[in-house]
């Protein structure tokens, strides 16, 4: 099945800044148009420092410094509205030098 890739590159609103850690938060509805068979995968890509993913009200996921592709199905996860938190620790983090999502 062809992938369709939605960017959440746009639209973050940093929400914290912590010692050397930084957030940042993604708000978003749910997907209105899937079919019955299709999935949704958050992926991060190119992630060069160490990052905290959470999901609405869902248990944190850590992804590594150094990890070239992280995937994580969301399917039947999504709210009506749902609210992504991006953790960056390391020096002046930001999202878009962290990882792309």
């Amino acid at each position: 099945m062809p992938m369709h890739r939605i960017g959440l590159s746009q639209a973050w609103d940093r929400v914290a800044d912590v010692g050397r850690e930084a957030a940042w938060v993604r708000r978003f509805g749910r997907p209105r148009t899937l079919a019955s068979n299709e999935r949704v995968h958050l992926v991060v890509e190119a992630v060069s420092l160490p990052l905290t993913l959470r999901l609405n009200d869902a248990p944190p996921e850590t992804v590594p410094a150094g990890t070239a592709r992280w995937a994580r199905e969301l399917t039947g996860r999504w709210l009506e509205r749902n609210e992504l938190v991006v953790t960056v620790a390391g020096p002046t983090p930001t999202v878009a030098t962290a990882a792309r999502c």
